[in-house]
């Protein structure tokens, strides 16, 4: 069996593993019309780990383990550093916002358990949840980084 990377041509983010018990049909090198490039690589190589940890350096021909790891899901490899793509970043943010709205519908609903002061209180945060997007500095590179409000006692 062969393992083959498939990666960004420019930056050597590998955006892909493939097994193949054949080569035939598989050209390693550079496929100008997808900007990908194509390289065998030993086949114990683990390929979760070439997914998140290495890029390919077109220059010395080899794997190369990132000098730090990705920020996010919505950073890219430059080559040399992380980017951000902040529209990927503000649909990460989107998306983590939905997640805590609907995990705390049930506080907004006529039979919940809770007072009407918890349910005010409730009702706050995810007002401020629905703000958070317009609370955004832009230098925020991870889910961490943004400022989430606390959820009240229920």
């Amino acid at each position: 069996m062969n393992k083959f990377i498939i990666a960004n041509s420019t930056t050597g983010e590998i955006y892909s593993v493939q097994e193949a018990a054949f080569t035939d049909n598989i050209q390693e090198g550079i496929d100008t019309s997808t900007n990908t490039y194509v390289k065998e690589v030993p086949f114990e190589a683990d390929t979760s780990e070439l997914l998140t940890d290495y890029y390919w350096d077109r220059d010395t021909e080899t794997l190369v383990l990132y000098p730090t790891s990705k920020p996010s899901r919505s950073h890219y490899w430059t080559g040399s550093s992380w980017t951000k793509n902040t529209i990927l970043f503000n649909r990460e943010v989107r998306a983590k916002r939905q997640e805590m709205l609907s995990s705390s519908d049930w506080t907004q609903v006529p039979d919940s358990p809770l007072t009407p002061e918890q349910k005010t209180a409730w009702a706050i945060y995810r007002q401020e949840l629905r703000d958070i997007t317009d609370n955004l500095t832009g230098t925020e590179n991870t889910l961490d980084d943004v400022p989430w409000p606390s959820k009240p006692t229920a």
